[in-house]
């Protein structure tokens, strides 16, 4: 890199690219800072981490490059403390003392890379180069993965993929709630889609692949399913499928649209327009018709009640549960239950107990609904002519939500049974007043009465006299009939009998209709029938009455429902279209002139062929010439200004006064076509989006996986199927731990466990077992919307070859620097050692040295000895022997070094326990080589019990992997905690007589017999080495 062009360092997310040196060393701290100001960069030093602390406390640092061996803190330390208290700050560490510390050290501390002294200047901007790239493509792919899974969230809809052969290749969380089946449901089982169609629909996925062979890549397919829970539902698919190079469909994308509620509001609009021109004169069936109406188009789980007043008698009930039969039944509150007499008094009764349901003031007092600990229920009372005549209510189950829907359904069957209660009413108006006709011509039951031609009454019945209010028909004789007559109607009746008496010649009948005057000065509407007869000689008239009263109210009462009626259909938001099959108009409501720009009597003259376009109207007149027009259609229609309006018509054929009539209730749909344009192009969209985004994804060449919060895969690329050799349908939906590492449960020191606990990055280094490989994890937070801890990244780089080769490199340069140096001691030390032990024999053999000298001489020759054993570990260490390996069987092996050590172990105070499990699979390893490690194990595990205990030698098969397991314990002394980790480094011990490489040259023994050994030990409790051996089977 020349000078010109500064190393691209600065980080989006700080406020500062600063980079802070630290090192006890001014040359290296000047050097340092010289590279950095060379490639155009900004730096602060310090000498030791206590500066360092207080500068970072001040400013803010992008990266700090420390030395790990310095006075006081190491950089090991400074380095966690800055990834405690300064997460977004990078860490990279160097030392010219490598061989102290591993690099595992390092990325365990949290640095990001690590720099041997002495370096070139190229290897300095070589590590800021490489941190810096890593760093912003894990950027790149979070920030990439972030709008992948907002978009996913945010699509109306479920979005899916299929392959060709019907299998299941993504589908995102939300197909749970459409159907109750968890999105890896549908990629295990390809079967799922053909049980939720059913066996007359077949697999959804097989249909959508056939219909794209026939029909091509755009698809729009309506499927009635059963999900989970047993319910139907209507799911609209809108897919895409994309071709191959030779033409074959690889797979159909696209999206799940339940369009259940479309569907049943489809129903509802027929079904109650239907309802409502279809009533005949039975009152019970017509209460069944509404009842049934309503099983059907309120929710499923709920019951329906129905109760009107029958002149005083006990109340009738109608009750119908969904899906059941109609019951009418006249019964007391033991028959109806406590609850729903109730729900029926209180209704009318006690409006307080209940809250409102709607926020319109003019139908509060309509809609009650009272809430009990099993149930909601809504009630209306039924309005006839200011008198509530009954109520409807609708019982819901525990736990149901009033829908608005149901709310309009519930209004518009309530309007129905008003109609219907007023319609009885009326109807049993008329049946009385034929009783009373009858009555008359059968028997002296109509009022009658003679009057003559001065208007005077000359005779009565007593249902005259009582129905003006008199005792008896005396009481009218010789009176004026035209006193019986409201003031504003004796004018009329005057002018008849004057008339009368002039020409003595009138009509020989008439009918008057006037209002009566009674005793009480009580008003009637009265016919009559005014016969001319002869009464002693004279012209007179015979004059039947009948009060009309109860008729005129019927007759307002009939064209108040009319308008009612008229009412209903003109505040419909729909136009409504009433035709003959002829397509000639007879009836519009005002909608229908305001949608398609007509005045009322220009839609009258016209056709409904001349309102829509040609295509759509040729095929609607040929339906109707079949007598089978479709009960729902989309179409387009003309407006008068000559635009075009996309529209959608329910059908159905109705019955007025003996002639079929086509009512058609048509919705402009124009708002909800343009919609659906808008969401094809944004499924495109996303479609592309999302086939960019996986590119990215799948062109990262490390392992790179998503979890959630419970550990379960969510999405991996291509390198981590390749890595575990797996496919990754395969790997999605399991456990990380499980598919990555066969594990039962989350993994000592898991990375992706820390970042759910803490919210924040993680990292750590280990061996992955199932692959047999280092790698460097790195796990990274994803938040919602909400700032809520939601997915976890979790990403890989393998270092397996860049470790081993560094730890080769360090134990070459070791292994060479000890070998040269026990060539000497061997060559210096060992002949004047031979020369002090052969005189000390000569000095013991001749010379008559008392006991106390003796003992002197004895010493030296102890010492020799320790000297030589020492060398000869030396030499053994250095140059390391190779193994031989073969098949064996460790039992075998432990049992012979049970031989060589039976008599160490004849200890009074030493308990010993050979624990061999049965049928061990055999493992290749150097006999000899594993017993001087076993011997090893077993003296240590003697000496670290001076006071006596219990040594138990155990082999067994590991549950988890299946190697062979051989484990030495005890329960002596305890190794330290800081002790652990350096109990294989050689020359290192705690025992005054050991040389500190017994265990050095065990591990050795080891890894050249590909075994691993691990320890654990706590104090004043004791210590279990754990050797696993492969078995010849891997």
């Amino acid at each position: 890199m020349n000078d010109t062009e500064p190393v691209p360092w600065l980080k989006p997310d700080l406020p500062a690219g600063k980079i802070l040196v630290v090192d006890d060393v001014d040359e290296v701290r000047s050097l340092c800072a010289e590279i950095i100001q060379n490639i155009g960069l900004e730096s602060a030093t310090a000498s030791k981490p206590s500066e360092a602390k207080a500068l970072l406390a001040k400013e803010v640092f992008s990266l700090v490059i420390s030395d790990i061996a310095m006075p006081g803190m190491d950089g090991l330390q400074l380095t966690k403390f800055i990834k405690e208290h300064y997460p977004k700050t990078d860490v990279i560490l160097m030392t010219a003392f490598n061989m102290h510390y591993s690099y595992d050290d390092v990325l365990v501390a949290g640095a990001i890379d690590f720099i041997q002294k002495p370096f070139s200047n190229d290897e300095f901007e070589a590590k800021l180069n490489r941190a810096w790239r890593e760093r912003q493509q894990l950027k790149a792919i979070q920030r990439s993965e972030q709008r992948f899974r907002s978009l996913l969230v945010n699509i109306p809809g479920v979005v899916f993929t299929v392959f060709a052969d019907g299998t299941t290749q993504f589908v995102d969380e939300k197909i749970k709630e459409l159907t109750g089946y968890a999105p890896e449901a549908f990629e295990a089982e390809p079967d799922l889609w053909s049980s939720l169609c059913g066996d007359e629909t077949g697999s959804l996925a097989a249909d959508l692949l056939h219909s794209a062979t026939e029909q091509g890549s755009n698809l729009v397919r309506e499927y009635l399913i059963r999900n989970r829970d047993g319910k139907n539902r209507w799911l609209q698919v809108r897919g895409q499928a994309v071709f191959d190079e030779d033409n074959n469909i690889d797979h159909i994308s696209g999206i799940l649209l339940d369009i259940t509620p479309q569907k049943r509001l489809e129903k509802r609009t027929s079904s109650l327009n239907q309802l409502f021109f279809n009533f005949d004169t039975d009152h019970n069936a017509n209460i069944r018709k509404v009842i049934l109406e309503a099983s059907n188009l309120l929710a499923a789980s709920c019951s329906l009640y129905y109760r009107a007043e029958r002149d005083g008698k006990e109340p009738s009930l109608t009750l119908a549960h969904a899906g059941g039969q109609v019951e009418v039944k006249e019964g007391s509150e033991a028959q109806r239950g406590p609850l729903l007499s109730k729900i029926i008094q209180s209704t009318c009764e006690q409006p307080e107990v209940y809250e409102n349901l709607s926020q319109d003031a003019e139908l509060q007092k309509d809609y009650l609904v009272m809430h009990h600990k099993l149930q909601t229920s809504i009630c209306k009372p039924l309005l006839v002519n200011e008198r509530c005549s009954g109520s409807f209510c609708v019982a819901f189950t525990e736990g149901h939500k009033v829908l608005p829907h149901e709310m309009a359904v519930f209004s518009m069957l309530a309007k129905a049974l008003e109609i219907e209660e007023e319609r009885r009413e009326l109807q049993e108006a008329l049946i009385r007043s034929e009783d009373k006709y009858r009555s008359l011509v059968e028997g002296d039951l109509y009022p009658i009465s003679i009057i003559d031609n001065q208007g005077v009454i000359r005779y009565c019945n007593n249902v005259m006299a009582t129905m003006f209010n008199y005792p008896q028909p005396s009481s009218l004789l010789g009176r004026d009939f035209i006193e019986l007559l409201h003031p504003g109607d004796r004018q009329t009746f005057a002018d008849l009998t004057r008339n009368l008496d002039k020409e003595r010649s009138a009509p020989s009948e008439q009918t008057l209709e006037f209002r009566g005057l009674a005793s009480d000065d009580s008003t009637m509407d009265i016919r009559a029938t005014m016969g001319l007869i002869s009464y002693d000689g004279r012209p007179a008239f015979q004059a039947i009455l009948e009060d009309v009263t109860q008729r005129k109210q019927t007759e307002q009462a009939l064209k108040d429902s009319e308008e009612r009626y008229r009412t209903l259909v003109e505040g419909a938001n729909d136009a409504v279209f009433l035709e003959t099959f002829d397509g000639h108009i007879v009836d519009i409501n005002t909608k229908a002139c305001e949608m398609l720009g007509y005045t009322r009597s220009e839609l009258l003259h016209l056709i409904m062929a001349d309102l829509v376009h040609q295509d759509d109207g040729q095929l609607e007149k040929e339906e109707k010439k079949e007598g089978e027009p479709s009960q729902h259609r989309e179409e387009i229609m003309i407006r008068k200004d000559g635009n075009q309006m996309p529209v959608e018509v329910n059908t159905s054929i109705l019955r007025l006064k003996g002639e079929k009539y086509l009512m058609s209730v048509v919705r402009d749909i124009t708002q909800r076509k343009e919609k659906e344009l808008r969401q094809k192009h944004l499924e495109q969209a996303i479609i592309e989006s999302k086939k960019r985004l996986m590119a990215v994804f799948d062109g990262i060449m490390s392992p790179l996986a998503i979890t959630d919060l419970d550990h379960n895969i969510i999405m991996v690329n291509k390198a981590t199927a390749s890595l575990f050799g797996d496919k990754i349908p395969r790997l999605l939906g399991r456990k990380c731990y499980e598919a990555f590492r066969k594990e039962s449960e989350p993994c000592p020191n898991c990375p992706v466990s820390e970042t759910i606990r803490t919210s924040k990055p993680s990292h750590r280094l280990s061996t992955n077992p199932i692959v047999n490989r280092t790698l460097e994890e790195y796990t990274y937070p994803i938040f919602d919307a909400s700032g809520n801890l939601s997915l976890i990244i979790n990403y890989g780089i393998d270092v397996t070859d860049k470790i081993k080769m560094e730890r080769q490199l360090v134990q070459a340069d070791k292994m060479a620097s000890l070998g040269t140096l026990a060539a000497g001691i061997a060559h210096e030390i060992r002949n004047p050692m031979a020369t002090v032990n052969l005189n000390t024999q000569i000095l013991l053999r001749d010379l008559d040295v008392g006991e106390e000298h003796q003992v002197y001489m004895l010493d030296i020759q102890k010492e020799v000895k320790k000297i030589e054993r020492i060398i000869s570990e030396i030499l053994e260490f250095s140059k390391p022997r190779p193994a031989h390996l073969v098949e064996n069987n460790i039992n075998e092996v432990v049992l012979s070094v049970h031989e060589l050590t039976r008599v160490q172990l004849r200890r009074d105070d030493l308990r010993v326990h050979f624990n061999l499990a049965d049928h061990l699979p055999a493992v290749l390893i150097d006999p000899a080589q594993i017993s001087q490690v076993v011997i090893n194990l077993v003296i240590n595990a003697m000496q670290a019990m001076p006071d006596g205990g219990d040594l138990t030698v155990t082999t067994q098969t590991d549950s988890t992997t299946r190697r062979v397991e051989l484990l030495v314990g005890d329960t002596g002394l305890g190794i330290p905690n800081e002790n652990l980790s350096k109990i294989f480094d050689p020359f290192f011990t705690n025992k005054p007589e050991g040389t500190g490489l017994g265990l050095s040259i065990a591990r050795q023994i080891l890894d050249k017999n590909q075994a691993a050994i691990r320890v654990s030990s706590k104090e004043g409790q004791g210590t279990v080495f754990r050797i696993l051996f492969k078995t010849v089977e891997e």
